[in-house]
């Protein structure tokens, strides 16, 4: 797989897109990224089939999986859509040199994001078709990935009683950061208080870097990486976790048709950003703004409005971009050899709104 080519664009000035006001998705870049996806998709559905207590749960939990993997049916897949595949292979191709003995810990990761998606998805009340008339599967099917799948396909890795202990130790140390910061994330949507921007950012770094730092940190201890480069590994993760996230942020308030965040209830940094340089006169009635964008198509486009002439996208624009660079810094000090390095610095680049590459629409999965 070849990295895409570093931009040419000042990394000083946002893109054309950002000072317009807009939101690209990731850009995509020449990549076998799709094919990646499709071999541990694959399988992680042939360990579900040997393991699942019946047709029934077996039934479920594949549809979980296809859920995350319905983008490979686009004409043009993008190539790093999945951090549960990329980063855990990447990250243990760049400590060993090749990424095939980690190919049973990706399948572990594959169930953690499955599982976390549906449970996620529960909580927020957006669960997709064929999941919304069935919420109790969504949190029996969420459960059973993370909580029986994940662990099982870690003690099924290639390694010393030893390793494998300590993966599951990893693994569990992580769900419980993760769950932390879910019930934060839980007990601030429909509320009429608006978390401060840096609350939200340490947020992201909690859960969706939580995440990815977990399939990063999985991969180093596989890998046999010594304990400093295995912090650094756990950093990367963090940061490019959370700077995935809240560039997905943007996109569901700025771009999304129809966005899930504000019909949600759920604050995220463009709107924490615009409400602390509010005057205290102004709170109120943008905090009544933002429950009628609960329900109502024309107070969310009033708010994108408002955030766009407030100059909000590049202000967050800004905070991606530190995460990027942390994730940078992390990634270089963790010694990462090439090529594998070049991607993950590609995985970087990706949600930066700095490159000015052109771009699609980004909905971007951890």
């Amino acid at each position: 797989m070849t990295a895409a080519q570093p931009s040419e664009t000042s990394a000083t000035q946002p893109s054309a897109c950002a000072r317009q006001g807009q939101v690209t998705e990731a850009r995509r870049s020449p990549s076998d990224g799709p094919a990646r996806e499709r071999t541990v998709l694959a399988a992680a559905e042939h360990f579900l089939r040997e393991r699942a207590a019946g047709e029934a749960q077996r039934t479920v939990l594949r549809a979980a999986l296809e859920q995350i993997g319905a983008h490979l049916g686009r004409a043009e897949p993008p190539p790093f859509y999945l951090s549960c595949v990329h980063v855990p292979l990447l990250a243990y191709a760049a400590v060993r040199g090749a990424s095939e003995p980690a190919l049973p810990l990706a399948v572990a990761c594959v169930f953690v994001h499955a599982g976390l998606d549906l449970l996620d998805d529960v909580m927020d009340g957006d669960l997709p078709p064929g999941w919304r008339e069935r919420p109790a599967q969504a949190v029996l099917a969420g459960a059973t990935l993370t909580g029986a799948l994940a662990p099982l396909a870690l003690a099924a890795v290639d390694a010393s009683a030893h390793t494998v202990l300590a993966l599951q130790r990893l693994l569990a140390e992580a769900g419980l950061q993760i769950s932390a910061g879910q019930q934060a994330d839980v007990s601030a949507a429909h509320t009429s208080e608006i978390p401060g921007a840096t609350e939200l950012a340490r947020l992201a770094e909690q859960k969706t870097g939580g995440e990815v730092a977990l399939y990063a940190a999985l991969a180093a201890r596989l890998a046999g990486a010594p304990s400093a480069a295995a912090k650094q590994w756990a950093a990367f993760g963090r940061a490019l976790g959370a700077a995935r996230q809240l560039r997905m942020d943007c996109f569901d308030l700025f771009a999304a048709q129809p966005g899930k965040d504000l019909a949600a209830g759920t604050r995220t940094l463009p709107i924490a950003l615009f409400y602390e340089d509010l005057p205290a006169a102004e709170r109120p009635a943008f905090r009544a703004l933002l429950t009628r964008a609960e329900r109502e198509d024309v107070a969310q486009r009033t708010i994108r409005e408002k955030l766009v002439a407030a100059g909000i996208l590049q202000s967050c624009a800004v905070v991606v971009e530190s995460y990027c660079v942390r994730a940078h810094t992390a990634l270089a000090a963790a010694g990462a050899r090439e090529p594998a390095a070049g991607e993950l610095r590609a995985m970087i680049d990706d949600c930066s709104f700095f490159n000015g590459r052109p771009g699609q629409d980004m909905v971007s999965n951890p």
